[in-house]
């Protein structure tokens, strides 16, 4: 049985953790009913949430482990951040911004979209931006771009309750994750600045079994050191000079063991490639041919 807690209206159904695919869901009702990114679990979904009536399904962003379940919502008004948009309307503007478009991997990743996590192209999509307000009743949602994890992903605050749902910024020893094409490091790090400032009781993570109160400092803290250790790692390994794919293979970064023939070994390369780039610029390295290399 999925563990569920509940805050006022809120009804948080906890993922499988740390399980891939899943992730929690959230359930809010009003005069008008919330559904948020529905891929907890699906006997859970149906128990808890298919025989309500749902006015309105959104997607944080467009991770196939917030989409999972979506299509046991079919009719329901869908809401997601304009950025993130053209990936719900179409598999190839997904295909490339998670990086896999024109690659070796990108035949069996369309396939596992279509077949197992039941990806659809939506016509018809409510786009939200940042400070879009959404009134349920009695409680207001105002969304909250939190870009970097995908350009559009997005959470809310609930300023009646004062709880702020971080989505995929989970503050987990793990995190954060930048591996699609158009993740952004730079964008992260504004992103938890601006989790900072805000005043809220209740953080609510998309992964993870525990509801965040008080100071949240930190765990922000943590979360930025996460990025910053892993530059360290790389800067260790660079005193004798690697490739990008050399670097790679060393999952200096998940911690992974990744086969090639496995997308998640493109994912690993794509963190790995943002964070040379940003050592590149800062001129922490340098380049000649196809090796990198520390500047001390």
């Amino acid at each position: 049985m999925r563990k569920i807690q509940e805050i006022g209206p809120i009804k948080i159904i906890f993922g499988k953790f740390p399980v891939y695919p899943y992730c929690n869901t959230l359930l809010i009702k009003n005069a008008r009913t919330l559904l948020v990114d529905p891929a907890c679990e699906e006997k859970a979904l149906r128990a808890e949430v298919a025989k309500e009536k749902i006015d309105f399904l959104f997607n944080t962003h467009y991770h196939p482990d917030h989409i999972r379940f979506n299509n046991l919502f079919d009719g329901v008004e869908f809401l997601a951040h304009k950025e993130d948009a053209p990936c719900f309307r179409s598999l190839d503007s997904m295909a490339e911004w998670v990086g896999v478009k024109g690659t070796e991997y990108e035949k069996a990743w369309r396939a596992s979209m279509v077949e197992f996590f039941g990806f659809r192209e939506r016509s018809k999509i409510t786009e939200v931006e940042d400070g879009t307000t959404l009134n349920l009743g009695k409680i207001t949602i105002r969304f909250m771009h939190l870009p970097g994890h995908t350009p559009g992903h997005t959470g809310f605050f609930i300023p009646e309750l004062k709880i702020l749902f971080l989505a995929d910024m989970e503050l987990s020893a793990t995190g954060p994750w930048y591996h699609n094409q158009r993740a952004s490091i730079e964008q992260i790090i504004l992103s938890v600045e601006k989790i900072r400032k805000m005043p809220a009781d209740y953080y609510i993570p998309s992964h993870g079994q525990e509801i965040f109160t008080g100071n949240i400092g930190p765990r922000l803290d943590r979360y930025l050191e996460n990025i910053y250790s892993r530059e360290e790692k790389i800067l260790q390994t660079l005193a004798v000079p690697h490739t990008l794919d050399e670097l790679t293979s060393l999952s200096l970064i998940s911690g992974f063991k990744l086969p090639r023939n496995q997308v998640w070994f493109l994912f690993e390369r794509n963190m790995v490639r943002k964070h040379l780039d940003r050592l590149l610029a800062q001129r922490k390295v340098s380049r000649v041919g196809g090796k990198y290399q520390r500047e001390d």
